[in-house]
C-alpha cells in the first residue's frame, strides 16, 4: 500500500513537473517565433521567409502540432501548408486559459484543451507597434507518454523491490520460527516415549531460553 500510494504521488508530482516545464518550453518557442517574424511581417512577401522558418520549428520539434504566424488583420503570413496563407486563422477549439506560475507578459496568452496547450505572443515593430502574433501549440499526448514510460519504469521497480521484500520476509521467518521447529521435535520424541535425549534451541529468544 505504502509503494503504491508513493507511486501515485511520484507520478502526480512528475505530471506537474513536465507540464510547468513545456509551458515555460513552448511560451519561449512563441517569443522566439515571434522576434525572428517581425521583420519578416514588414516585407511585400512575407511568407516566402515565414514559411521555412515555420517547416524548421516543425522539423526540429517533433511535438509541436501548431506553429502559426499571423498579421495584425488576423491573416495567416506563416504556415506549414500553403495553401493556408492568406485565409483567416481560426483557434483551436475549446481552448481555456490554462493556470500557471508563468510570466506572461502584455497580449501574451498560454491557453489548453484537452488536446493541445497553445502559447501564443505578440509580434511587435522596434517602435512598440503591433504587427502581428506568433501561436504554437503543443501536443499534449507528449506528457502523457512521459508520464506513462515514468509509471512502467516505476512498477518495474515496485515489482522488484516487492519480490525482494517477499524473499526477504520468508527467510527471517524461517530464523525466527527455528526455535519452534526444534521445540516441536522435542515434543513429537517426548509424545512418542523418548525421554532420553534433550533438545535445546540455540538462541537467546524467549522461546531459545
Amino acid at each position: 500500500g505504502v509503494g503504491l500510494a508513493l507511486t501515485g504521488v511520484a507520478e502526480r508530482n512528475a505530471r506537474r513537473i513536465l507540464l510547468e516545464a513545456a509551458e515555460g518550453s513552448l511560451l519561449l518557442q512563441a517569443r522566439n517565433l515571434a522576434l525572428t517574424s517581425a521583420d519578416a511581417l514588414l516585407t511585400d512577401y512575407p511568407e516566402l521567409t515565414l514559411a521555412p522558418l515555420v517547416n524548421r520549428m516543425l522539423a526540429d520539434q517533433k511535438d509541436l502540432r501548431i506553429v502559426v504566424v499571423v498579421d495584425r488583420a488576423g491573416l495567416i503570413q506563416g504556415h506549414s501548408e500553403v495553401r493556408q496563407i492568406g485565409l483567416q486563422f481560426s483557434s483551436p477549439a475549446g481552448l481555456q486559459p490554462a493556470p500557471t506560475t508563468l510570466a506572461l507578459d502584455s497580449l501574451e496568452t498560454l491557453m489548453r484543451n484537452e488536446a493541445l496547450l497553445f502559447a501564443s505572443s505578440p509580434i511587435r515593430h522596434r517602435n512598440g507597434d503591433m504587427l502581428g502574433v506568433a501561436l504554437v501549440g503543443l501536443r499534449l499526448e507528449t506528457i502523457d507518454h512521459a508520464v506513462t514510460r515514468g509509471r512502467r519504469e516505476q512498477q518495474a521497480v515496485f515489482a522488484v523491490l516487492l519480490l525482494i521484500g517477499v524473499a526477504a520476509t520468508v527467510v527471517l521467518l524461517g530464523l525466527l520460527l527455528r526455535p519452534i521447529a526444534t521445540l516441536r521435535a522435542g515434543i513429537e520424541r517426548i509424545g512418542g516415549g523418548d525421554l532420553t535425549r534433550t533438545d535445546a534451541p540455540r538462541d537467546r529468544t524467549e522461546l531459545g531460553v
